[in-house]
């Protein structure tokens, strides 16, 4: 949250139950997800729309995120 706070991305924490991969790879190493909008809060539907903005700004949190991973590493 840290990296969308810096960029200025609006961030919060969601109380919800995804079952994506980060479920049983965070046993061995911290994981995280990046979600951003979807119009009518629609996900995994056919309807469901995105605007290039809210993309962008995703892309961004998780390109500064890597960068900052990278450069710790140095």
């Amino acid at each position: 949250m840290a990296v969308a706070s810096d960029l200025h991305c609006k961030a919060m924490t969601l109380k919800t139950v995804t079952g994506h991969d980060v479920l049983a790879i965070q046993k061995r190493i911290p994981a995280s997800l990046i979600f951003v909008p979807s119009q009518g809060g629609l996900s995994h539907n056919p309807r469901e729309f995105t605007a290039p903005e809210a993309l962008d700004k995703g892309c961004a949190v998780l390109v500064e995120t890597l960068w900052r991973m990278v450069t710790a590493l140095e």
